[in-house]
């Protein structure tokens, strides 16, 4: 899972300015504030990310509503190929989002 945990580092950390914090149980992406994180399993990378609204297309595997404006996505990676244009663009998507509430 580590080759996929760093192809996941590598397309976050190509957005720009990204701070990556190691916790006791995930990887979170922070721009200020957290955007992102990884979970990593012995079988799966749980990644999560946080937008403004619910966006429940696959590959999205499960959302949670934490605030009015902000909601948790989950999508599971088990390969590579599953991280795709769709889920780097979610993921950007949180990213941005962080910027424009920063300033």
């Amino acid at each position: 899972m580590r080759p996929l945990f760093d192809a996941i580092r590598e397309a976050v950390v190509g957005f720009g300015e990204v701070d990556v914090r190691v916790l006791k149980s995930e990887i979170v992406f922070a721009r200020g504030a957290t955007f992102a994180g990884v979970r990593v399993r012995p079988s799966v990378v749980e990644l999560l990310f946080y937008l403004d609204h619910v966006d429940d297309e696959p590959p999205v595997a499960r959302v949670h509503d934490v605030s009015r404006n902000r909601v948790i996505h989950q999508v599971l990676v088990t390969s590579r190929d599953e991280l795709t244009p769709r889920v780097i663009f979610l993921v950007r998507q949180a990213y941005d989002l962080v910027g424009h509430r920063r300033g």
